[in-house]
């Protein structure tokens, strides 16, 4: 299947209108429904600036509707505009803390809780894969060195629930730091996505303050670490904040696009970092 760069911008053209069915924009460009279909899902893979939505899936009068991702209005209040600059601007997790964010949502539609972790920890306290099984389109991730690849729950591998969610057709959006501290985590990542029968995963390299995952439309999980203190020194604390107020949700997938879009792709940072001489594998 190719995707001309006109076809591209005429259905970006033709998005950015109106939502659209997917058989008016076979029809714009010309395409049967189904390379049509196709054309979407790779746009939507690839850019960002186009979403697809399926209502009244699987029935028979299922329709699929694609939209345009506007990430340029973001809502509405002043808080909301200096959160995202002090989002844009971070670059470490300590450069933002997602308390912000949490005292702002929806009393009704939010929770937190704690955890204690030691530093060298990736097994899971809560049972976080059962959340990301609740995925039914996407997940987007914001990741800080990619040690998603690394985390285990109850002996189950998060690999695992990444390869059942890609071949459910389930895509995983990543950003994060792809650079000579975390290439270890970034190359298993690259070497898994090679064996996926359905690579549904696209990683980009960003640097931001945010750990947190986004589910559909439905909640996001943010995460945030609590230095130990003198008398836990060998004890971190993680606080947890899981938000399903809509606006929030929104807003945040904005976000994550937003810095999506202006990202690198994984591949071509791993691919430029091995040009560097004398650079040992991690």
């Amino acid at each position: 299947m190719v995707l001309d760069k006109e076809t591209r911008q005429d259905i970006r053209d033709f998005v950015k209108q109106k939502p659209r069915t997917v058989q008016e924009v076979a029809q714009k460009v010309g395409r049967s429904w189904r390379t049509a279909d196709r054309y979407l899902e790779k746009m939507e893979k690839e850019e960002g600036y186009i979403s697809r939505r399926t209502f009244r899936k699987g029935t028979r009068g299922a329709l699929k509707i694609a939209y345009w991702n506007n990430v340029n209005s973001f809502s509405t209040s002043k808080v909301q505009e200096q959160l995202l600059k002090k989002i844009e601007t971070g670059r470490e997790k300590e450069d933002f803390s997602p308390f912000d964010i949490y005292q702002s949502a929806d009393e009704e539609k939010r929770k937190a809780f704690m955890e204690k972790q030691t530093e060298e920890n990736v097994e899971a306290k809560h049972d976080i894969f059962t959340l990301l099984r609740q995925a039914q389109e996407k997940i987007m991730f914001f990741s800080g060195d990619l040690s998603w690849v690394n985390l285990t729950y109850s002996g189950e591998e998060c690999l695992d629930v990444f390869r059942e969610l890609s071949n459910e057709g389930i895509k995983l959006f990543f950003i994060g730091r792809v650079d000579t501290g975390s290439m270890k985590n970034a190359e298993k990542f690259f070497d898994f996505k090679k064996s996926l029968k359905q690579d549904n995963i696209q990683i980009r390299h960003n640097e931001h303050p945010l750990r947190a995952f986004l589910v559909d439309d439905k909640f996001v999980q943010l995460k945030e670490m609590r230095k130990p203190g003198k008398k836990d020194s060998e004890v971190e604390k993680y606080l947890f904040y899981e938000i399903r107020d809509n606006e929030w949700v929104e807003w945040l997938e904005k976000v994550f696009w937003k810095l999506y879009r202006g990202s690198m792709p994984g591949e071509k940072r791993i691919k430029d970092l091995r040009t560097i001489k004398n650079l040992e594998r991690i």
